[in-house]
């Protein structure tokens, strides 16, 4: 079975130029794409109500470049995430039921537009995660679980794969995707020399369905660095 690689793209496109070609993309592995993101709120960042609108860079990422990318690589599948990667832009319905009905329509016509695979849902806590998840399981593909995003800093390996049991009997195992972070703050909370060992680790128990990083945009020089070594 392929392992799934997921990355967040786009988040940080107004200051750091990048495109899907960017990223090394190896056929052997599943490769999910993550646009960041669609929110609900207009450009003033008023809440519109479950109204998504789609805030990446489209001249990097619009329907042709999404095309594209999916017809060179059979392996390629691209979603659209929708919130945000902190505590902004949260998700406040004024009102519940219409919000559900806005985020369909909404969220659809995006998918259509765009001609994803479908959506992305960042969250950032197993509290919050764990009972959404109990309710809606079988309509959930995949758990991103941001292992860089605990309360104290992940220091070893043998620390990591504690955590990564903890995590894989709270959720199925098989939908369970051990998140990363390569931005310069995060990264300080969970390195990758901690990451990649226990990813290798649980690799080759057979342990591990794959894994998501955020962001391409804070890991390209370490691809462009790849390239020129």
């Amino acid at each position: 079975m392929a392992l799934l690689f997921r990355s967040y793209i786009g988040p940080k496109s107004e200051k750091i130029d990048i495109n899907f070609t960017d990223l090394p993309i190896y056929r052997d592995v599943n490769f999910n794409f993550l646009l960041a993101f669609a929110r609900d709120y207009d450009k003033q960042n008023f809440l519109t109500n479950g109204i998504f609108y789609p805030y990446w860079n489209e001249y990097h990422f619009g329907p042709n470049q999404v095309n594209d990318i999916v017809g060179k690589y059979p392996n390629v599948k691209v979603f659209a995430s929708i919130g945000s990667h902190d505590d902004h832009f949260p998700f406040n319905p004024t009102d519940p039921k219409k919000w559900i009905e806005n985020a369909v329509t909404s969220l659809g016509k995006i998918i259509d537009d765009y001609d994803l695979d479908g959506i992305d849902c960042p969250t950032m806590s197993r509290m919050s995660t764990w009972p959404w998840y109990q309710k809606y399981k079988q309509y959930i593909d995949y758990v991103g679980y941001q292992f860089y995003a605990e309360d104290d800093p992940t220091e070893s390996v043998e620390e990591f794969l504690v955590q990564f049991k903890q995590i894989s009997r709270v959720f199925d195992e098989q939908k369970l995707v051990a998140g990363f972070s390569s931005d310069k703050e995060e990264i300080k909370k969970l390195t990758p020399n901690v990451f990649f060992k226990g990813c290798q680790k649980l690799k080759a128990e057979n342990a591990l369905g794959g894994i998501s990083i955020w962001s391409a945009d804070d890991s390209k020089p370490e691809f462009e660095n790849k390239r020129k070594a």
